[in-house]
């Protein structure tokens, strides 16, 4: 393979990655959770913003004061900035992560933040 090739294979490579990674923003001082069910979560909202054409901005994670049975402080929740969302799409992207996330997740719509939490339900017994 020629040089050019090579460049030109590496260009289209990395454009695929970067179009396929969801990208967001860590606002200063926030400490991202790195538990699966949370990253997992992160994704899935992230890609939901990207499709709406926003950047998310995760505004909390284990950092912050929650209440004190909050799942912030085990790394299974974490909070996304919602201020930039147009009004008229907020509901729609949020009713998307709720589907998305199914009922492991807890999804609340905070006068200014999302709260996401994996909360999983236990599940009774069929006779």
């Amino acid at each position: 393979m020629s040089t050019r090739t090579i460049v030109i294979v590496a260009i289209v490579i990395a454009v695929l990655v970067w179009s396929v990674t969801p990208v967001f923003a860590v606002k200063a001082g926030a400490i991202l959770s790195v538990k699966p069910e949370i990253a997992y979560a992160r994704r899935i909202v992230a890609e939901i913003w990207r499709a709406f054409g926003y950047t998310l901005t995760v505004t909390s994670g284990y950092d912050g004061s929650h209440l004190a049975q909050s799942k912030h402080y085990e790394g299974l929740a974490e909070d996304y900035r919602t201020r930039d969302v147009k009004p008229d799409d907020l509901p729609i992207m949020v009713s998307r992560v709720r589907d998305v996330l199914g009922t492991n997740y807890d999804v609340v719509l905070e006068p200014d933040h999302l709260h996401v939490e994996y909360d999983p339900k236990v599940q009774g017994l069929r006779a």
